[in-house]
């Protein structure tokens, strides 16, 4: 079994008081036999050396990724730092930092790595906890995608760091209290790991357009929809004005896949010079998609009741949600953290925003294969 418990500072400035804080929420004699932790904080905390600080004042490993806004039962907002220890007597835990990723040489980094730390275990790995940085020219799909290559398809749940309105060399992922932006971190785990996981996108959107196809793409940009180029399709539909993507956010791909039960949702990122348009996932031409937008409303409604499921969970959940419905929310950012903290009512949880969310999705054949997911909100707890 697996406990989990749940720290916060909001101390930015100075490093003594934020470890004193923390200490005073988490005391690390009072844990069970194995124990591994997890930050996620505001760049700001990196900068002035709390991180750091954090890491090193704890006898096990701490991994860390930064986000725009998070939430643990005490407190919450965007100048925030928490901590979740994962603890347990029956269930192992190896962590670890893969050498930096490099475009088309990024496999022998992250089998490297898994290889290390499954090396540490005193059993074959049951579970995967990823955290990935925001890499410009390798999208988090193809990360994944050899993590499962080097894993033989072991379930990977995990998140992708972002800090919103400072660009995406400000994504970071930290290990032991060293910080990067180019590199991933790995927790794995052995033992009675007995996971349960949940995989939640919205059902109240309205279609902008239904059925057209991919005529052609290009990986993770989407080149031609229904013959005509992405970025132009787009401008005729009237979804955005040239050089005003304001909206992006909004709008979302819902692709047919049947490998899938569900439809595969890829977020829009912004035009190429091309006239292609960027997209959070890979896409495969001839597929049939429709093409969405949500509003305010429904994405709080969406994100209270994604919320409401997870509150019996006895031993805590971590909640991450797409940073998409942080940016829709606008000037009001935080309604959306305020509405899972009335969800989750007494519930031990963590809850982050993230740039692209990790989790086993089910296949058509009855089994699960592990996704690189964008619009979603899932949620980690085990039994």
């Amino acid at each position: 079994m697996v406990k989990m418990f749940f720290a916060h500072t909001m101390e930015v400035d100075e490093p003594q008081t934020a470890v004193d804080e923390i200490f005073e929420q988490i005391n690390p004699n009072a844990l069970l036999k194995n124990s591994v932790g997890i930050l996620s904080f505001h760049s700001e905390f990196v900068k002035n050396n709390i991180v750091e600080a954090v890491s090193k004042s704890y006898p096990f490993d701490l991994v860390g990724f930064n986000t725009p806004s998070s939430s643990v039962p005490l407190n919450y907002g965007e100048f925030i730092l928490t901590l979740t220890v994962l603890t347990s007597d029956d269930v192992s835990f190896a962590a670890g930092l893969s050498e930096p990723l490099t475009d088309g040489g990024q496999y022998s980094a992250l089998s490297t790595l898994y290889n290390e730390c499954s090396a540490k275990l005193p059993s074959k790995p049951s579970f995967i906890f990823s955290f990935l940085p925001s890499i410009a020219k390798i999208n988090g799909e193809t990360i994944i995608n050899d993590l499962d290559r080097a894993s033989g398809g072991v379930a990977n749940f995990g998140v992708v760091s972002y800090n919103i309105g400072i660009g995406i060399n400000n994504s970071i992922v930290t290990f032991g209290g060293l910080s990067c932006s180019d590199r991933v971190a790995l927790i794995l785990m052995a033992g009675d790991v007995r996971p349960r996981y949940t995989l939640n996108f919205p059902n109240r959107f309205r279609i902008v357009k239904d059925s057209v196809f991919i005529t052609k793409s290009e990986g993770h940009i989407l080149t031609e929809i229904n013959a005509t180029p992405a970025a132009e399709f787009f401008y005729q539909l009237g979804i955005f004005e040239k050089g005003d993507y304001t909206g992006q956010f909004s709008v979302m791909l819902l692709v047919e896949d049947p490998e899938f039960t569900e439809p595969i949702y890829a977020a829009l990122l912004g035009p190429t010079d091309a006239g292609g348009f960027f997209c959070g996932k890979m896409l495969k031409a001839g597929s049939r998609v429709s093409i969405a937008a949500i509003d305010k409303q429904s994405t709080l409604s969406f994100t209270r009741e994604a919320a409401a499921m997870l509150n019996k969970r006895v031993n805590g959940v971590i909640i991450f949600s797409c940073v998409a419905y942080y940016v829709l929310l606008e000037l009001d950012a935080l309604a959306g953290i305020k509405k899972v903290r009335s969800a989750m009512q007494d519930a031990a949880y963590l809850f982050a925003y993230t740039c692209g969310e990790i989790c086993p999705a089910a296949t058509a054949s009855g089994g699960e294969k592990n996704q690189f997911h964008n619009a979603s909100i899932i949620s980690l707890s085990f039994d």
